[in-house]
């Protein structure tokens, strides 16, 4: 878990919001089908503070589903549980990374000063 610090896009207010965060490819991702990451489409800088440690990154929506579907499929093939994910996948049933990416939108999160 993490709590991320940002402001919002359009309208500057301040935000903290706790969310569940997974470390993937150098970078940290957060899974959501609520309506707040919108304020990441395009990017946006972001305060991550996890385990009582403040990180600077910036952070961008992604909703392609050739991302996120294999995001997330990493994250649980990491042993998260699907229940942490927020999401029920059948037994025996190998979605798809669109199914995946139906279900979750995720923000992507970079520490200031990284390359994507």
């Amino acid at each position: 878990m993490a709590v991320l610090r940002f402001r919002g896009r359009r309208t500057g207010n301040a935000y903290a919001v706790p969310a569940g965060i997974y470390d993937h490819a150098g970078a940290q991702l957060v899974f959501s089908e609520s309506r707040w990451p919108a304020n990441f489409r395009g990017g946006l800088p972001v305060e991550v503070v996890r385990r009582g440690v403040t990180t600077l990154g910036h952070g961008e929506l992604v909703a392609d589903p050739a991302v996120v579907g294999p995001a997330m499929r990493a994250v649980l093939a990491a042993g998260t549980s699907q229940r942490m994910l927020g999401v029920a996948i059948d037994k025996g049933h190998a979605p798809t990374d669109a199914e995946l990416a139906a279900i979750r939108r995720a923000i992507v999160i970079r520490p200031v000063g990284a390359s994507s």
